[in-house]
C-alpha cells in the first residue's frame, strides 16, 4: 500500500472511530498539507467546521479525507458532541489547577499533546448556566472548550511531530465541583478570558441550528449560579474596599445577569 493510501486509511478511519464513539469530527489541515496561511498549522479547520460536524457521516469523512489525499488533522466539536475540555499547555497544569481549587478530578478520557494534555467531560451544550470557552482559566495555562469550541482529536499529528494519542478511559461527567469553579471564574477578572472558536451557533442549509431553549428561571433557582454567587461572596468579603472590590462586583453581576431571567441589579444587591 502506498504511503497516500496508508495515510487516508489510517486518519479517516480514526475520524470514523470518534465519530461511532459520539464525538463529532471534521478534518483540519495537516503538518504535511498545511493550510495557505501559514497559521495554526494543524489545527485550522478545512470546513466550516459547526455545520460540518454536527451532520456528520463516515461517507462524509471518507470523501474529505480523500479531498486531500488522506492529509487531514482531526478536529472535534465540543458542542455536538456534548462535551466540555480542559485544555492544558503544559504537563500537569490541569493537576495544578484543580489543586488550587480544592478538586480531585476524576480519570477519564484524556489525550496527551505535544505540551499538555486535554481532559474530556461530559457536558449537555444546552446545560445552564452556560460554561463558555476561554482562556488562561484563573491564570493557569489552561482553556476551556465547550460549545463552539473544539480541539484537536487523537490520531492527529502536531506540527512539532508528536502524535496526539488518546487513553482508554471512557468520558466522564464533569464533576458538580469543577463546573462551579468553572462557572465562578467567569465572573472573575482574570478568571477566565473569553475565546470563541466560532461566532455563532452552527448552520445547516445556510440556515441557524435550532438548540433546545432551556426553561425561564430566576438567579436564584440553579445550583450552579447560587453557588457561584456564594464562591464570589468569599472573595468579595476577602478584598478591601480599594482593591477594585467594585470592579469585581460589577463583573461578577453582568455575567450572571447573562442567564434567563436574571436581572442585574437584584443580582447586585444579592453580591453586596
Amino acid at each position: 500500500m502506498n504511503d497516500t493510501a496508508t495515510a487516508t486509511k489510517t486518519l479517516a478511519d480514526t475520524a470514523k472511530r470518534h465519530l461511532h464513539d459520539g464525538l463529532h469530527p471534521f478534518p483540519l489541515d495537516h503538518p504535511d498539507r498545511p493550510n495557505p496561511t501559514g497559521k495554526n498549522v494543524g489545527k485550522h479547520p478545512r470546513v466550516k467546521w459547526p455545520a460540518w460536524a454536527a451532520n456528520a457521516t463516515p461517507a462524509m469523512i471518507d470523501k474529505r479525507w480523500a479531498d486531500y489525499d488522506g492529509l487531514c488533522n482531526i478536529g472535534i466539536a465540543c458542542g455536538p458532541s456534548n462535551i466540555l475540555v480542559l485544555d492544558s499547555d503544559r504537563a500537569g497544569e490541569v493537576d495544578r489547577w484543580a489543586a488550587s481549587r480544592g478538586i480531585k478530578l476524576p480519570a477519564t478520557y484524556t489525550v496527551t499533546t505535544s505540551k499538555g494534555d486535554h481532559r474530556y467531560f461530559r457536558w449537555p451544550r444546552d446545560r445552564t448556566p452556560e460554561i463558555r470557552n476561554g482562556t488562561k482559566l484563573d491564570s493557569f495555562e489552561l482553556d476551556v472548550r465547550a460549545d463552539r469550541g473544539y480541539v484537536v482529536g487523537a490520531g492527529s499529528l502536531h506540527a512539532d511531530g508528536v502524535t496526539y494519542t488518546g487513553n482508554d478511559t471512557a468520558i466522564v461527567d464533569l464533576p458538580p465541583d469543577v463546573a462551579e469553579a468553572l462557572v465562578a471564574a467567569q465572573s472573575r477578572p482574570n478568571g477566565l478570558a473569553d475565546q470563541t472558536d466560532t461566532p455563532s451557533r452552527a448552520t445547516v442549509n445556510g440556515a441557524a441550528e435550532r438548540q433546545p431553549q432551556p426553561a425561564m428561571q430566576t438567579v436564584a433557582d440553579h445550583p450552579l449560579t447560587r453557588k457561584a454567587i456564594e464562591l464570589r461572596l468569599t472573595d468579595l468579603a476577602a478584598m478591601a474596599p480599594e482593591s477594585g472590590r467594585n470592579t469585581a462586583l460589577n463583573n461578577a453581576a453582568l455575567y450572571l445577569g447573562r442567564l434567563p431571567g436574571a436581572d442585574h441589579t437584584q443580582l447586585r444587591q444579592q453580591l453586596l
